[in-house]
């Protein structure tokens, strides 16, 4: 007697652990000639996944028993739930809906990962890819009118990082220019671990832009060197008059540039004026100074002017330097 009683109470508590879960059955009945038949579906009551049950039974009468005790859960668009870091998460469904554990939905972009964050099916969309210099926007003309038009440009995609100025004498005063040559490189957009940067190559310089008198001793070169990436972002100088205006001197404003990412991953490209690199080549500097910088975002890539025996005239050309996507 006493091993029928402990296997009455043994059944008593499995029916009881059974309801606590939530698989007490529905009004589910037995067999007509009341018999229990188990494995047989049966809904347990119980939200969602969890509704779906078979019978069990439990000391020869039926309980409908649910089939799992979580499912899965997503909170994003459909589609993006398998897809690059996206994935669903579970949550209890027995009796109640639980919270949903474990899930990723998608984010913004992190561009130094290679990972789809935003689950579209592309890695780094929306992150810089590289650098690119549009249409040329000329700084003020300076200078005289006489002579014919020269220019001296960087080749396309490349901007200034010095120039080299040849003078018409080493120390003799009154100077002025014969001709300018910019120094050019190609700037790539160069991501780090945490950040971008932009490396400088080199590029083939332009001819020189010169007078007549190009044959006279006296160079001078001007070179963007700051401790950091640093290329030109405006000319300086000076131009004298006795009888002709011409120009005196030249030089150009260097800036160190440094990059960041806003909160749309678009690059931002900010500039440091270089004081210790800026400068002009002269002789001597009698006459009106002059210093026109780029505007905002523009980098310089050449120079025009107009060219007797000498340097009449001379201009600067910017050209904004952008990130491509």
């Amino acid at each position: 007697m006493g091993h029928v009683r402990g296997l009455r109470r043994c059944a008593g508590q499995l029916v009881a652990l059974l309801a606590f879960a939530g698989c007490a059955s529905p009004g589910v009945a037995p067999d007509g000639d009341g018999a229990c038949t188990p494995g047989a579906a049966c809904n347990s009551g119980n939200p969602g996944d969890c509704a779906a049950g078979h019978i069990a039974c439990i000391t020869g009468k039926p309980s409908c028993v649910p089939d799992v005790s979580e499912q899965a859960c997503y909170g994003g668009e459909p589609e993006t739930a398998h897809r690059g870091t996206c994935h669903p998460g579970t949550q209890s469904c027995i009796g109640k809906v639980g919270m949903c554990m474990g899930l990723q939905l998608p984010v913004a972009e992190d561009c130094y990962n290679n990972l789809d964050d935003d689950c579209d099916g592309h890695v780094n969309n929306g992150c810089p890819t590289g650098l690119s210099i549009g249409a040329t926007d000329p700084l003020v003309a300076r200078g005289g009118t006489g002579g014919g038009v020269v220019g001296s440009m960087c080749p396309d995609g490349s901007l200034v990082t010095g120039v080299q100025v040849q003078l018409s004498a080493n120390s003799v005063n009154p100077g002025y220019v014969i001709s300018v040559q910019p120094s050019c490189a190609k700037p790539a957009l160069v991501r780090n671990a945490t950040s971008y940067t932009i490396a400088l190559t080199p590029a083939d310089a332009p001819p020189a832009m010169g007078g007549s008198d190009a044959a006279r001793a006296g160079y001078s070169h001007v070179v963007c060197a700051g401790s950091g990436v640093t290329f030109a972002n405006g000319a300086q100088g000076s131009t004298t008059t006795s009888g002709r205006t011409v120009i005196e001197s030249v030089g150009i404003d260097c800036a160190d540039v440094t990059l960041s990412l806003d909160s749309d991953n678009k690059l931002v490209m900010s500039y440091a004026h270089d004081a210790m690199s800026s400068g002009s080549a002269s002789v001597q500097v009698n006459g009106a100074v002059w210093n026109d910088t780029c505007a905002a975002g523009e980098v310089l890539v050449g120079f025009q002017g107009r060219t007797g025996s000498q340097m009449d005239q001379i201009q600067g050309i910017c050209a904004p330097l952008t990130a491509k996507y």
